[in-house]
């Protein structure tokens, strides 16, 4: 946690002896009760529902339990800078809801900027800012409530009795609330905030929106560029099959050429329905068809690249035809791309050994 730069009024107060936080240590610490202390968090995990104001009150109620009680937060707009107020109040302090003090003359402000709960003896000698309050106080523990990048403020207990007197026990407690004041302010400046950046936040979601419209209708428009050449393609293969009728090599040739085609116009097919694709659900359409047609396209993808690395592929399928059920424009590119990221790759088959490539100099 982050200190106050040290002050004369510090100096001041621990010269006069008002500063004895080393006494908490060397009183007999009174046993804790759990059971009291957990119904306390339980009333205040319900204030949280409730409005800042009963928060901050159910707080001090609970720390009330001690003694007189109250809550010291920084004021962030406030000038002079480091002007603390009293927010919320219990006790015979109840009527001094709203008093400023100036962090320089207050026992909240000595204890941020030693950055550890301190106890004060008898603090109304030495801090003119407690001089409204009504009664003696005997002793005073006050406790930094935590924050970033500077503390939030700090919770504080008095004793108006000479023979009531805090204890290592009063520390751990007020140290626990002082850390539930912090949770509860953070969750308080984030919903202010929240609420104050609704038309930012609108904006935002309208922009978000734009873009991804925007997206939608170039995929669309890039799927319909991509649609309109494989008609005369597939019209000019169709009359290429006719022509080479009799010419086993080039109809191979042809066949592989009508498999890519088709494939291209099922892929062409999910790329316009744009909504499918945002959502991850592109359909998966298997058949029967043969293992060595889905290889030999595969390969072909990927023919140049190899080429281009100088290298050679060896794919080794069984005698006989492989027969499989599977969605073959998926299957297809898929496989293609494993062997287009790899040096050496083989495709096995049932009854086939993979044997590695020899790659060229």
């Amino acid at each position: 946690m982050a200190r106050v730069p040290y002050s004369d009024e510090l100096n001041r107060v621990q010269r006069a002896g008002t500063l004895v936080t080393e006494k908490l240590e060397a009183r007999r610490r009174r046993s804790p009760d759990f059971a009291a202390e957990n119904e306390a968090l339980h009333g205040l995990a319900r204030a949280l529902n409730a409005s800042d104001t009963v928060m901050l009150q159910t707080l001090v109620d609970t720390a009330l339990k001690l003694c007189n009680a109250g809550i010291s937060l920084r004021e962030r707009d406030a000038s002079p800078p480091h002007t603390f107020r009293w927010v919320a109040l219990a006790g015979h302090c109840t009527g001094l809801v709203g008093h400023p003090l100036q962090s320089d003359n207050s026992p909240a402000g000595v204890t941020l900027q030693l950055g550890s709960p301190q106890l004060f003896a008898f603090p109304k000698r030495q801090f003119d800012c407690l001089a409204p309050i009504p009664l003696e106080v005997t002793e005073e523990l006050v406790v930094p409530v935590p924050g970033t990048p500077e503390p939030w403020g700090a919770l504080w207990v008095m004793s108006h009795d000479e023979h009531l007197h805090f204890d290592s026990e009063h520390r751990r407690i007020l140290t626990s609330l002082a850390n539930f004041t912090c949770a509860a302010l953070i969750i308080k400046q984030a919903k202010a905030d929240a609420e104050a950046r609704p038309e930012e936040a609108e904006a935002t979601r309208n922009a978000l929106a734009v873009v991804e419209a925007h997206q939608v209708d170039f995929i669309a428009t890039l799927g319909h560029e991509l649609r309109n050449p494989l008609g005369p393609i597939d019209s000019a293969l169709a009359a290429a099959q006719k022509l080479a009728a009799g010419n086993p090599s080039v109809l191979s040739a042809l066949a592989l050429a009508n498999r890519q085609v088709r494939q291209l116009k099922r892929l062409v097919s999910d790329l316009l329905d744009a909504s499918r694709i945002r959502h991850g659900k592109l359909s998966v359409r298997p058949a029967y068809g043969l293992l060595g047609d889905i290889v030999k396209d595969a390969m072909a993808a990927v023919t140049d690249e190899v080429e281009r690395r100088q290298q050679q592929l060896q794919v080794m399928l069984p005698a006989y035809p492989v027969t499989v059920f599977a969605d073959a424009a998926r299957l297809t590119p898929a496989s293609g791309a494993g062997a287009s990221h790899t040096k050496l790759w083989a495709v096995s088959a049932p009854g086939c050994r993979p044997r590695p490539p020899s790659v060229a100099a």
